[in-house]
Order: C-alpha cells, then structure tokens, then sequence
C-alpha cells in the first residue's frame, strides 16, 4: 500500500481510513487545510508586502497576470512530473510557455531593448513548470536573442516571427564529440559559390548536434554553429540561420533528427540530436553582422582575429548562464515554500 501525499484536500476520515484506523481511535490530528489557515494567521507579512519586497514593478504586474492566468485555465497546472507519461508532460510545457508569453502583453521593442522583460516571463513561466521556463530560455533567451545580436536587417522577419511564436528555435552549439571546447566543434559549413549557398555536413557521428533544446519535436527553426569553410579555408565558427521543419512539421532534406528520450528531469522539454547529410541553406542563412560574403565570393570580417571572432559568435550564452541562475533560484524559491508549508503542518516534537 503506498503513502498518501499530504495536501490540503485529504480529511482526517481519508487518512484514518488510509492507514485502517479505528473510527474512535484519537489520532489528535489536525487537517492540513486547518493547520496551514492557523500558520498564516500568525504571519505579520501579506503577500502583497512580500511582493512589494521581492518583486521589482514590472514582475508584479508580470506576476499578477500569470496568477489571473492560472486560477483561470486548469490546464495550466503542473503536471505530476513522475506520473505524467513524458509526452503529455512536452504538450503541457508548450501550453503554458505559449499561453503565458502571450498574456504577459509587452510588445517586440519592449524585449529588443530592455532584457529584463525576457528574465521576468522566464521567472513567471519557469516558477510552476521548470520545463516551460526552460523553453522560454531556449527560445527567447538563445534563439531569438542571437538572431539580435549576430543577425542584420535581413533577418529581422525571422526575429518577429519568433518573438510572435510563428516559429518555435533551438540553439544547436554542443555535439556529442566535444565539452567545452566549443572552437572545435566539428560541424561544417562549406560555402559554394555557385549556387550561392552553404552545404551543412558532420564529417564523423562524434560531431551530431546532442542534447539540443527543442530540436527532438518542436523546433522548426534553428541557430546553427558550424566550422565555416570558404576557398580552402576555415574561417573559424559562425551562426547560420537553419530551416529543419516545414509548416507540416517535416524535416527538410538532408537532415536526419532523433529523440534524446527520457530524462531523470524536465521532461517537459523535448531534447535531441542531429545529423548534417550535405543540407544546403543560402547564403543569407549567414549571421552576417561581423562577418559575410561578398559578391565576389570571398569572406569578410570586421573582426580580423579568428579567435575573437568566435568569443562574439557564441555571446549569447553568457544571457544562457544568467538564465541557469534564475532558474536555481526559482528551484531554491519552491523548496523554502515546500519546507515552511512543512513544517507549519508536521509537529517535531508535540506539546
């Protein structure tokens, strides 16, 4: 017979007949609803005075509507991460990522300038279902953001078109060959001048893209780094802009995807990898800030340093790491309120 959980819709009928306990037995017992009601009216602090000390102004109204969000649409709830087979909890994840990115209601300038919109939905996403926020992240935080950063006015479509969630991203960086050392990724992206295009391979199975955010079911779009190869020469790594899926959800030619499957965790995300077989993309799939190619063929650069040319290149991952501190916050966040809740409801010792 297994332990019940503790929650705040047991009775003490429930737990007494749980547990097969005489119907006159005196357990002593207080029911969790009454025992959580006499705990808060012993605290001096409302949630608005808490609020008004943790949040700054913008979270508040951030959070006020995701709490009208969630007392609204049941679906919203977090799923039993343990129970929920794993493909209803990725469904559950998009749902929510989607719905609470849609009512937080700031507008494209509002995230171009200002990035504390983006932390803040990441935090109201994140706090109830760890596998949202992490889309959020992936999404907002990787995709989109690097778009900004590396890409010019020509790829300002594909930059809307993420931010409306026309497109969903996933930020294909780590292969299964290499840890941190990111310069040597083994990806390549031969340019072709004839066709005016670059030809995506992974030369050995050590350099598929691996545990990529995303990529296993909802990505159609993707930011890719690859070794960029041009008359003989490797210019080092840059970002190209990579179509997987059309509107159908097929993968586009010369591309083959797999699933990373379950994890001990957020499963809500859909992690996977990739294999290059000679795709083609065009020239303009180029992040073409600090480096292009000009009509002549040749590569140019207002870096000439290949290796600070690669530190730009990968700078959104400094935004990623910040994003990995939020979320262990949050995580710190749900276990004090998990502790306090607990031990306002288990007596240690008795009177």
């Amino acid at each position: 017979m297994s332990r019940p959980h503790s929650s705040s819709e047991q009775t003490e009928k429930q737990i007494s007949s749980i547990y097969l306990l005489p119907k006159n037995f005196d357990h002593n017992y207080d029911s969790p609803v009454e025992t959580m009601r006499r705990a808060r009216g012993l605290s001096t602090l409302t949630v608005k005075r808490v609020k008004d000390l943790t949040m700054n102004p913008l979270l508040r109204d951030f959070w006020d509507r995701t709490m009208e969000l969630y007392a609204r649409d049941p679906k919203m709830r977090h799923l039993n991460t343990f129970e929920t087979p794993t493909q209803d909890q990725r469904d559950s994840a998009n749902y929510i990522f989607t719905k609470t990115w849609k009512n937080l209601g700031f507008t494209y300038e509002d995230y171009k300038k200002n990035p504390v919109f983006m932390i803040n939905a990441l935090i109201c996403t994140g706090f109830n279902t760890m596998s949202a926020g992490t889309k959020v992240g992936v999404h907002f935080g990787l995709y989109t953001k690097t778009l900004l950063s590396l890409g010019t006015a020509k790829h300002e479509v594909w930059t809307k078109r993420a931010f409306a969630l026309k497109d969903f991203g996933c930020f294909m960086l780590t292969e299964m060959g290499h840890g941190s050392n990111v310069q040597g990724v083994l990806t390549t992206a031969t340019y072709d001048h004839s066709t005016k295009s670059f030809v995506l391979n992974t030369p050995i199975d050590e350099g598929m893209k691996f545990w990529i955010g995303n990529l296993a079911q909802t990505a159609n779009m993707g930011i890719l780094f690859a070794q960029l190869l041009i008359n003989g020469k490797n210019e080092g790594v840059h970002g190209f802009l990579v179509k997987l899926r059309d509107d159908d959800g097929n993968l586009a030619p010369g591309i083959i995807v797999g699933d990373c499957g379950k994890k001990m965790g957020n499963n809500g995300v859909d992690n996977g990898w990739c294999l290059f077989r000679s795709m083609r993309v065009p020239v303009d799939a180029l992040l073409n800030r600090f480096s292009w190619i000009d009509e002549t063929g040749k590569f140019k650069s207002k870096i000439k340093s290949k290796s600070k040319r690669f530190a730009v290149q990968i700078s959104a991952l400094s935004g990623g790491r910040l994003g990995v501190a939020i979320t262990a916050s949050l995580a710190v966040h749900s276990g004090c309120g998990i502790a306090v809740r607990n031990s306002s409801e288990r007596k240690q010792i008795g009177e």
